[in-house]
């Protein structure tokens, strides 16, 4: 039974650790100090996989930094994520949700999170995501046209 004691006393105490970690990245990083700048934003180029992974992980530092308590948001971004490649890269017989689904989604589940402190950066996480999606269009309209060239 002694055990027992022991293994709840190094889970209370690493639990405790990890919690101090926690505290410690806040402090190191000012509240809202996402690192993600406007040129961060409007300069990628949102119809290739480069910028599209680039605008994935800029959503990601905004959202570890405000909704570092919720975890629902990371498997919204990986759909996300998961949707872009495969438009990208092509669907191959793959069930894979559309871009614009995927998106709506993540954003459906980040305004449950919208409060006045993280208002501004969420919007902006927010019109990352409306970017992606609208380069993911523009990309497949791009490639229908060189498939297609009667359009």
């Amino acid at each position: 039974m002694g055990s027992v004691i022991e293994l709840q006393a190094f889970k209370n105490a690493r639990t405790h650790a990890i919690q101090e970690a926690h505290l410690a990245n806040l402090r190191a990083a000012p509240s809202g100090e996402t690192g993600v700048t406007d040129k961060d934003i409007w300069t990628l180029d949102y119809t290739s996989l480069a910028g599209m992974v680039r605008g994935v992980a800029n959503v990601r530092r905004i959202l570890d930094v405000h909704l570092h308590f919720n975890e629902e948001w990371k498997f919204h971004l990986l759909d996300v994520l998961e949707s872009l490649t495969a438009a990208h890269l092509g669907n191959e017989g793959r069930a894979v949700r559309p871009v614009s689904d995927a998106v709506a989604s993540c954003k459906g589940s980040l305004s449950e999170d919208l409060t006045v402190a993280n208002r501004g950066d969420l919007l902006r996480a927010m019109v990352i995501l409306d970017l992606l999606d609208a380069g993911a269009q523009q990309a497949a309209q791009a490639v229908s046209h060189v498939l297609d060239p009667r359009h």
